[in-house]
């Protein structure tokens, strides 16, 4: 965990011929650190969306299939190593997945690491139209009652 608290990350780059090289570990050049201090600014049409409560959210209640998710988008860096890894991470409390649901199916998702008060957007995916910022507010809002103070998005 000490690389990613300096912030080194595991992946898998994908090769253009679909090929993966051996797993390492990055660092990324730009960064996007959002603090979890209550500033979210939310749109007054978002705010209509989130009072019809139609999308719902959960904790590492699907931690696989978030994992398949990101894993079968089009340009993934995450492969069966990096699977098997996540979940060993999330067995051991650091790892996890926060699911958007909408109509009881997966509508979006993140997979993330907690240090401290810091959370680490690994890998994100949606599947349906809008949900990803329904999830986002509801994301901030949890994480800062739950004592984190900010959101590495790791771009």
């Amino acid at each position: 965990m000490g690389a990613y608290a300096e912030g080194w990350f595991p992946m898998a780059e994908q090769l253009p011929d679909g090929e993966h090289r051996p797993l390492q570990l990055y660092r990324s050049r730009e960064r996007a650190l959002l603090p979890l201090d209550g500033s979210l600014h939310c749109p007054r049409s978002l705010r209509r969306v989130l009072q019809a409560g139609c999308v719902q959210l959960s904790i590492n209640s699907a931690v696989s299939d978030e994992l398949r998710v990101c894993a079968t988008r089009y340009d993934t860096w995450i492969r069966q190593e990096l699977i098997d890894l996540y979940e060993r991470l999330h067995a051991a409390g650091l790892a996890h997945s926060v699911e958007a649901w909408q109509n009881d199916g997966l509508a979006a998702g993140l997979l993330a690491i907690a240090i401290g008060r810091c959370w680490i957007g690994e890998s994100m995916a949606h599947l349906r139209p809008n949900a990803v910022n329904v999830w986002w507010v509801k994301l901030a809002a949890a994480l800062e009652c739950g004592g984190f103070a900010l959101f590495d998005v790791q771009l």
